[in-house]
């Protein structure tokens, strides 16, 4: 159990206690804690030590900015921890150079306060390691100097009043504030996660920039000594800052702020002339090294911001070319020059689908060499089209090459053109057409063999009239029906077969051919049983069933014997205004393996019209069963079989057809003709 906790304790020390963007080393966190309070310990005893003649305090402290870089490498919950070792670490070195002891106490609860305030500032609730990438960084860098600057006021300005007099506060106020805000912002950043890398510089730029920027911060705060010239230490400092690896530059800015500083506290420079005091010179430096920190660090982020934008617009851009290059689509930049048409920057597969079709190599050709005259105006007009003021698209044309490749073309203008100019993508598709075409044909003639499947010949049947129609709502339907003349009267029979499209229509076929063969000397219900088992295989495999009404209609007598498998849309309706549906008790062919069917009986007196459709004529109606009703209406006042199928069809649009509709009409004649 023991040995558990300590693995668990160690694995969140590893992978949680340092932030996002940290350096390798902050994750030995006892030792990056005794190496910052150390090196705060010497920092503080030095920068006391070397305090100007007369002050209490020193007029630089670059711990402020160690303290505060090193406490944002981590989450906020070592914040507090690390402010401990910063105040621990100000104060005992305050206490060896001889500080009093209520000074070195104020100096080390100034300490912690600064560097929790600013590094929770600086990380914001990113939970990473701040940065000058973009304006949130500088922004949050100045916020920080601002909270310093506050805390340092009102911590050693208390301080002073209690260990000093009052007659100190405002010294220890002017003095110490820039002190604390300096020594955070030029030291801190050094801590930061840096911007995106610059591109590189050559070492004699940098040697160049070095020396010129140390000989001009001589001249300004040495050589010309009392003479306002602190300006010249600008221009090197912004060269330093756009060209200069970030760290480099920012190292040279600490090393500049604490020249300027001891040199200004020395009496030489132009803050160092006698008119001023050291409270009176320490916030000229001070307000000096804020504006020039605020300066170059504005141009380290706007140069980063760029660089960033560009590196993002780089690699979109690197993309875009990787896609388009790899992509199985050609792609080119179609345009005019001389009266001709012509490709440029074709990509790989541009390339090997034009493979052959011109002389020219390389990423170019002329179009010319590819298509005849008539695809060659048309692709000048489409080009005339995209590019004019309000663009016409030309997308997705089929256009043949002179060698009979067929390409699937689209063509979309490019406006930062001066010419005429627009991007072509285009794909082979010559397979996929022929393809097509042969389906096509295929199609055609299952369509015409499904039509022949039709009954061609009236019925040979006195005394009666016969009239059938069927509509696919595709090219292939799974609807059939029949009707055949037997020794004493004739068979009539409807199927529907579930889906539709080519397989129900094989499936149509079959059953329409097997019916035939099984009704020839069967009952209307064996006819159905033998019919099942000669299908059950096709039906099974394709797993589908199918509707069926069969029934024999004795001329003599209009005796209609009939067995319904699953279908239930039959009617008989007679001259005396009622209407019989047809019984229907059996299940559809398909369903059940040993399906049994009955035959039933009914009958046709002179004037009796028999009507059989699928159920895709109830969708002509509500699509429910009180169509029927709708259909017996039309039947009673259709003056004849052929008359009432075209009423019925009338109601049928093809082109938005969900089902297929089949009908077949029955009349008995009331005279013979």
């Amino acid at each position: 159990m023991k040995s558990a906790v300590v693995r668990r304790w160690r694995g969140d020390a590893t992978s949680q206690i340092v932030s996002s963007g940290a350096p390798a080393f902050a994750r030995k966190f006892i030792l990056v804690s005794v190496l910052v309070t150390v090196a705060l310990f010497i920092m503080t005893a030095i920068t006391t030590i070397a305090r100007p003649a007369g002050s209490e305090w020193a007029v630089l402290r670059p711990g402020a900015g160690v303290a505060i870089g090193v406490a944002a490498w981590y989450p906020p919950r070592y914040s507090g921890l690390i402010a401990v070792w910063a105040a621990v670490a100000t104060g005992l070195g305050s206490a060896v150079v001889g500080r009093p002891l209520l000074v070195c106490l104020g100096s080390a609860i100034v300490a912690g306060a600064e560097t929790w305030i600013a590094s929770r500032i600086l990380r914001g609730g990113a939970g990473t390691v701040p940065s000058l990438s973009d304006r949130n960084g500088l922004r949050r860098l100045m916020v920080a100097a601002i909270a310093v600057g506050i805390a340092t006021a009102i911590g050693l300005g208390t301080t002073a009043f209690f260990a000093f007099g009052v007659e100190h506060v405002l010294p220890t106020l002017g003095l110490s504030v820039t002190t604390h805000v300096l020594g955070m912002l030029f030291v801190a950043p050094l801590f930061f996660r840096p911007p995106p890398p610059r591109p590189p510089v050559a070492i004699r730029e940098v040697l160049a920039q070095w020396v010129i920027h140390i000989g001009l911060v001589v001249v300004a705060f040495y050589v010309t000594n009392g003479i306002p010239v602190a300006f010249l230490i600008l221009p090197a400092l912004v060269w330093g800052a756009s060209r200069l690896p970030y760290r480099i530059f920012v190292v040279q800015l600490a090393l500049t702020s604490v020249a300027v500083s001891e040199l200004s506290a020395a009496g030489f420079g132009p803050f160092g002339r006698e008119i001023f005091g050291v409270v009176e010179r320490s916030l000229l430096v001070g307000s000096l090294g804020m504006t020039i920190s605020v300066m170059v660090f504005t141009i380290i982020v706007s140069a980063a911001v760029a660089a960033t934008a560009q590196a993002s617009m780089e690699r979109t851009e690197k993309i875009g070319r990787e896609v388009i290059a790899a992509s199985v689509t050609g792609f080119a930049s179609l345009y005019e020059s001389g009266g001709e048409l012509r490709l440029s920057g074709i990509n790989a597969s541009g390339r090997v689908i034009l493979l052959g079709e011109s002389a020219e190599s390389g990423d170019s050709a002329k179009l010319a060499t590819l298509f005849a005259a008539e695809e060659l105006t048309e692709l000048h007009q489409a080009l005339e089209n995209v590019t004019a003021l309000e663009p016409t698209p030309w997308t997705v044309q089929l256009i043949e090459t002179r060698s009979g490749r067929v390409l699937e073309a689209s063509m979309v203008g490019l406006t930062a053109s001066a010419l005429p100019r627009a991007s072509f993508q285009f794909i082979d598709v010559t397979d996929r057409e022929a393809v097509r075409a042969r389906y096509a044909a295929e199609r055609h003639r299952a369509v015409e063999i499904q039509a022949a499947l039709v009954p061609q010949d009236t019925l040979a049947a006195p005394g009666y009239e016969i009239a059938g129609r069927s509509m696919a709502s595709r090219a292939l339907g799974g609807d059939f029906y029949d009707w055949y003349t037997r020794p004493d009267g004739f068979t009539v029979s409807l199927g529907d077969v579930m889906g539709k499209g080519t397989g129900p229509s094989i499936l149509a076929a079959t059953l329409r051919t097997s019916l035939r063969l099984a009704g020839e000397s069967r009952t209307p219900a064996k006819a159905l049983a033998r019919l099942a088992k000669v299908v059950e295989a096709e039906l099974s495999s394709a797993a589908s069933f199918a509707t069926m009404f069969t029934a024999t209609i004795t001329a003599e007598n209009g005796a209609v014997r009939y067995a319904d498998a699953g279908h239930g849309l039959a009617l008989i309706c007679s001259t005396d205004g009622t209407v019989t549906q047809l019984e229907s008790q059996g299940l559809p062919l398909g369903v059940l393996a040993d399906s049994e069917w009955v035959d039933k009986t009914d009958r046709l007196v002179p004037g009796d019209t028999f009507v059989l459709f699928s159920d895709g004529v109830l969708d002509l109606f509500d699509g429910t069963l009180s169509a029927i009703d709708e259909v017996a209406l039309m039947t009673k006042s259709a003056p004849s079989c052929e008359a009432l199928i075209d009423q019925i069809f009338d109601l049928a649009d093809s082109e938005s057809l969900d089902d297929d509709i089949s009908v077949v009409v029955v009349r008995r004649l009331a005279f013979e003709r």
